[in-house]
């Protein structure tokens, strides 16, 4: 799968990218990889606003924002 997008996220966003992948297990593959790809975009995003926790060095990220964890 393509997603050149992704190249500039911090290694931990793609810990939790796995992480999500697998905890949606029982989804069907393309709800799945479409869920990898909205937060993929979203970090992206964060990224770009200058919010991205993992950059800001706030290891606590999931807590504070909300922002890292998705589901359906």
């Amino acid at each position: 799968m393509d997603m050149p997008f992704t190249r500039f996220l911090p290694d931990s966003c793609y810990a939790e990218a796995s992480e999500l992948f697998e905890a949606n297990a029982s989804l069907p593959l393309k709800q799945r990889i479409e869920l990898l790809i909205k937060f993929l975009e979203e970090k992206e995003k964060e990224l770009k606003a200058g919010t991205c926790t993992e950059v800001l060095g706030d290891m606590n990220h999931e807590k504070d924002s909300g922002i890292c964890k998705m589901g359906p």
